[in-house]
């Protein structure tokens, strides 16, 4: 006698079944990884600056600057100057044992005097603002550079 149809189907479905569950055990999975790693990445923001008060803007300043690299470091510092130059904020302190620095340079900026301009600045804020049309960070840039201009030839040249 020949075996019913329905035995075959029954069969070749459980097969598949039980494949596509494991297909779909897996994508749950990397779909569960994916959520975390968006979580924690968005927790792990970059420092902000706290300008509520000076003993709490030195403190966020200086764990903003720990968090860089000395090439950024120093971009923070050039771009802090640019922003901070036209609000009229920017006050100046003496160096410690600089006479000669003192004299030519008026001292050191200080950047406590401008604490509620950069309260809840971060550092790529700080970037944006100083060069609105993008900087480099990284060998990135935040805007790409304007690359559509194209030379005409010169006439009469091959």
């Amino acid at each position: 006698m020949i075996a019913p149809n329905n035995s075959i189907r029954t069969r070749f479905a459980a097969r598949l079944n039980s494949g596509v569950r494991r297909h779909m055990k897996l994508l749950d999975t990397f779909w569960l990884i994916a959520l975390a790693t968006l979580a924690m990445t968005s927790c792990s923001s970059s420092p902000k600056i706290d300008g509520s008060s000076k003993v709490a803007f030195e403190r966020s300043h200086a764990a903003l600057v720990a968090s860089l690299s000395p090439e950024d470091q120093l971009r923070l510092s050039l771009a802090e100057l640019i922003v901070l130059s036209t609000t009229g904020c920017l006050t100046t302190k003496p160096m410690p044992n600089q006479p000669f620095l003192n004299e030519m340079l008026g001292g050191q900026a200080d950047l406590s005097s401008c604490r509620q301009e950069l309260h809840g600045l971060t550092f790529r804020s700080i970037m944006e603002l100083a060069y609105p049309h993008g900087y480099q960070a990284g060998g990135s840039a935040l805007v790409p550079p304007n690359t559509s201009f194209k030379p005409n030839p010169l006439r009469g040249s091959a």
